[in-house]
């Protein structure tokens, strides 16, 4: 991981406008949770196993900018571990024939929240339509970053699909193993905790105070996770 950057908002948010995960049906198969894909930990242990959070289906030509010549893959699987006690990179292998991913990095601790904070493995499975950002969900100066918060982190618009990232404490960057840079893909936050959308059944997708950010490899098929709190 490279060091932390000035910035999280500025002109340079708003070149390029990605889309946010709402629940609905369009013609790609865009997926909130399930078990599609099946998701390996690095080692066993008590820890709960890593989730399959969301599946995007590139078929979708607005997703191109993620596809990869020598993949076989025809869709991205963002998973990761939910309710970790502490913040920490996670990266994972991309296995398309399979439909699996490897984590290559350990489970982290989980938190005990007395069962209340735990979520179910796998999660219900939603059908997800991604809508196109709007002007408040692009950070280019201070009064749209905290808008865009504010619908990131316990909001409505907590599914944020290529764009900009919105980052709670400074930018980052990734790179991969391989020595190239990796594309910024998603990034998840949540929903204000009384206020749920549907995504989870009676319950708001809650994984505490924290937002995960994904960073692919499109030559190798590596996935890098980063966290960061409010």
């Amino acid at each position: 991981m490279n060091g932390p950057q000035n910035t999280r908002y500025g002109p340079h948010m708003g070149r390029h406008r990605g889309w946010i995960g709402k629940l609905g049906e369009e013609p790609f198969l865009h997926r909130f949770g399930g078990q599609s894909w099946g998701a390996k930990a690095k080692s066993g242990g008590g820890n709960p196993p890593p989730v399959l959070l969301l599946t995007l289906d590139l078929s979708d030509d607005r997703l191109t900018s993620l596809r990869s010549g020598g993949s076989r893959a025809q869709e991205i699987p963002l998973c990761g571990h939910l309710n970790c006690a502490e913040l920490s990179v996670q990266a994972y292998q991309i296995e398309a024939v399979s439909r699996t991913v490897q984590f290559v990095t350990d489970s982290p601790s989980q938190t005990d929240a007395g069962g209340s904070l735990l979520f179910p493995v796998p999660l219900p499975e939603r059908r997800i339509r991604l809508v196109p950002m709007e002007n408040c969900h692009l950070p280019v100066d201070a009064d749209t970053y905290w808008q865009a918060c504010d619908s990131f982190v316990g909001g409505g618009s907590f599914i944020r699909i290529l764009g900009p990232p919105v980052w709670l404490q400074h930018s980052e960057t990734e790179q991969c193993r391989c020595g190239r840079n990796m594309d910024y893909v998603a990034s998840i936050g949540y929903e204000r905790y009384d206020a749920p959308a549907g995504f989870l059944d009676k319950a708001a997708f809650f994984i505490g105070e924290v937002a995960m950010y994904f960073f692919l490899c499109k030559e190798c098929m590596r996935i890098h996770v980063l966290s960061q709190s409010t």
